[in-house]
């Protein structure tokens, strides 16, 4: 990345509403910013709206920023923090669409008890095909009802870990039961307690 120093006189004309000096922040360091980005979200599109909204902070905030020489520095937390703020939320993104199937399947499958066995029965074949790990840990989740942290500690693994293995059956369950033409079945039939063998 290039060390270009930024001397006090360009902030002080930042703060002074200068677009020229706007315009040669942004070219000193967009390009360096957006590689810095792409490093961490592997998705070059998602680098350079971070980048952006980056430097957009920087213009509207130009009058009260607390910089002294650093407009790097600055920019990498902002970068940084917007990435971690776009993650959280796409995880509670996520957990509420999987609330959301849990929800409908589980109000399908009450109209008729017999129909429920059947269901529950495969759904049980289909998650005894799933890796040993995967199993233990879909299990723990969905008929235990523990947290991913709490999985995470009772196993001596990583949250994260425990989220992509959860996401791993997801995706092998699904496969299983639209083969089998369940495709209502999905898995959150998992919301209730069900009996495995």
């Amino acid at each position: 990345m290039k060390n270009i120093p930024i001397n006090s006189e360009l902030l002080n004309d930042l703060k002074k509403d200068s677009k020229e000096a706007f315009r040669e922040i942004y070219m000193l360091f967009y390009e360096d910013l957006c590689v810095f980005t792409f490093a961490y979200t592997k998705d070059h599109e998602l680098s350079e709206d971070l980048v952006q909204s980056a430097f957009l902070k920087l213009w509207e905030q130009r009058k009260s920023l607390e910089i002294k020489d650093n407009i790097k520095g600055y920019l990498y937390r902002v970068i940084y923090n917007s990435f971690l703020d776009k993650v959280r939320r796409d995880q509670t993104f996520n957990k509420k669409i999987e609330d959301l199937r849990y929800n409908q399947i589980i109000e399908a499958i009450e109209e008729d008890t017999e129909l429920k066995s059947k269901r529950i029965k495969i759904l049980q074949e289909a998650i005894e095909t799933l890796p040993k790990k995967c199993k233990e840990i879909f299990i723990l989740s969905k008929y235990e009802g523990l947290k991913y942290q709490q999985i995470a500690d009772q196993l001596g693994i990583s949250k994260n870990t425990v989220e992509v293995q959860v996401g791993k059956a997801y995706k092998i369950l699904r496969k299983s039961l639209i083969s089998k033409d369940k495709l209502n079945l999905f898995i959150s039939l998992i919301y209730k307690k069900l009996q495995f063998k």
